[in-house]
């Protein structure tokens, strides 16, 4: 499976975990089961640290519009967003800056820090 899935119950948080490579088909799937999930009001934390992915920019923006479908269907919880490899960081941003405005969602470096931002929302 691409992507792991963890739930903390306690925090209301699904810790999401990919493996080394990550594809277009493994986001759009994740989306899917995003939707129809029990736990889809629950915060998220996606931990893509040494992952490498073959997304394109034309990709990245068609998951924005995927989500921004989403939208109406999904409740907004907070998003953190760990990446470590400077690619997949700078298309996580771009997939940031465009769905902002929908629900809270960052970019980060580091999962503590992120983990520390999903607290206080």
């Amino acid at each position: 499976m691409p992507i792991s899935y963890r739930v903390d119950e306690s925090k209301q948080r699904i810790y999401a975990a990919a493996n080394e490579r990550l594809t277009f088909e493994d986001l759009i799937r994740d989306f899917d089961e995003r939707a129809t999930s029990p736990s889809n009001h629950y915060s998220r934390i996606y931990d893509f640290r040494g992952t490498f992915t073959n997304v394109t920019i034309e990709q990245v923006h068609e998951l924005v519009e995927k989500r921004r479908g989403m939208a109406s269907k999904v409740p907004p919880a907070p998003v953190a967003l760990v990446a470590d490899q400077d690619s997949v960081f700078a298309r996580l941003r771009i997939f940031d800056m465009r769905t902002e405005e929908i629900r809270p969602i960052r970019v980060f470096r580091d999962f503590d820090e992120a983990e520390r931002w999903l607290d206080e929302q």
